[in-house]
């Protein structure tokens, strides 16, 4: 999947409460992770304001809601992380 640049303004305070987040959360803060932090927001974001979306499971209810999987966050270590 290809990546695109989105440019945004945001607060400052906002700017910083982030950086510091990431860098509590993974005990380091290295290139990559602001971006990947941003994309879940969004991601999670965009989950709470789409119908989700449904599929028939052959039980007794019918239909049941698709469970969005848990994605690990991305390491320089194990090559998945950008730079």
């Amino acid at each position: 999947m290809g990546k695109v640049q989105l440019k945004v303004w945001i607060s400052e305070e906002l700017d910083g409460k982030l950086r510091e987040l990431i860098a509590q959360k993974y005990k380091k803060y290295e290139k990559g992770l602001l971006s990947y932090e941003v994309e879940q927001a969004l991601q999670t974001w965009l989950a709470l304001h789409v119908e989700p979306q449904t599929v028939k499971s052959g039980g007794r209810r019918g239909r049941r809601r698709l469970q969005a999987k848990a994605q690990q966050p991305p390491t320089v270590e194990d090559g998945t992380l950008d730079v």
